[in-house]
């Protein structure tokens, strides 16, 4: 936080109450100008500390969707959300590639969903509905 980096947090539920006046921004200033420095209070066990908090510091929380719906509306609210899939980097990236990169990874797309159908889902470990199936041939 100090240090002004962007940080990504995930499976850091435990934690989350301890970074409380983080996540709302309640923040104190000290000093002016150049001097000027932004703390805020984290909780460490049963002590409150004052840290300091860069004014370009930013938090990434990753949360997996299966809990997301047990978390309560107050807590989100206190961040923009997105919701990302394998599917989205995919696309993404499959959009940067050349013309002929496109159609191989197309092919090898289309040989993938083959061989699942060949095999039937049910025998490949990991592969689910919402998982693309170049997932299973990329190893991921």
């Amino acid at each position: 936080m100090e240090t002004g980096k962007t940080i990504l947090m995930v499976n850091t539920d435990r934690i989350h109450g301890s970074l409380y006046n983080v996540f709302n921004q309640n923040f104190s200033t000290m000093g002016a100008g150049e001097t000027r420095k932004l703390f805020s209070k984290v909780a460490i066990g049963s002590k409150t500390v004052d840290v300091v908090v860069h004014e370009n510091f930013q938090c990434i929380l990753h949360i997996n969707r299966n809990v997301f719906t047990d978390i309560s509306a107050s807590f989100l609210s206190r961040f923009q959300r997105y919701s990302l899939s394998v599917n989205n980097f995919y696309r993404i990236q499959l959009e940067c590639l050349s013309d002929e990169e496109r159609t191989i990874m197309n092919s090898v797309e289309v040989k993938i969903q083959t061989f699942i159908q060949h095999f039937d889902q049910n025998c490949l470990y990991g592969l689910t509905n919402n998982r693309m199936g170049v997932d299973v041939g990329m190893g991921m």
